[in-house]
C-alpha cells in the first residue's frame, strides 16, 4: 500500500525599495541555493520629487476655465 502527500508551503517578506531604483527594469530569480535574487537597475533619469501645477480659479461657472489666459478675462 503506497500513500502519497503533498505540502504546500509560503513565505511572504516585503521589501521597501529606493526610490532610485527603475521598477520597471526589475527581475528576480530563483537560486539553486532556494535564494530569491532580485535585480533592480538604478534609473536613468532623475526622479523629481516636487514639481509646481498651476492652480486657475472661476467666480462663475457660466464660464469655463480655458487655456487661454485671455479667455478668462473678457
Amino acid at each position: 500500500c503506497s500513500s502519497s502527500a503533498s505540502a504546500q508551503m509560503s513565505f511572504v517578506q516585503n521589501i521597501n525599495l529606493p526610490a532610485h531604483l527603475d521598477l520597471c527594469r526589475l527581475s528576480c530569480c530563483l537560486m539553486d541555493d532556494g535564494q530569491l535574487r532580485i535585480h533592480a537597475p538604478v534609473n536613468k533619469q532623475p526622479i523629481n520629487k516636487e514639481h509646481t501645477v498651476p492652480t486657475r480659479y472661476r467666480t462663475s461657472l457660466e464660464f469655463p476655465i480655458t487655456k487661454d489666459d485671455e479667455a478668462l478675462k473678457d
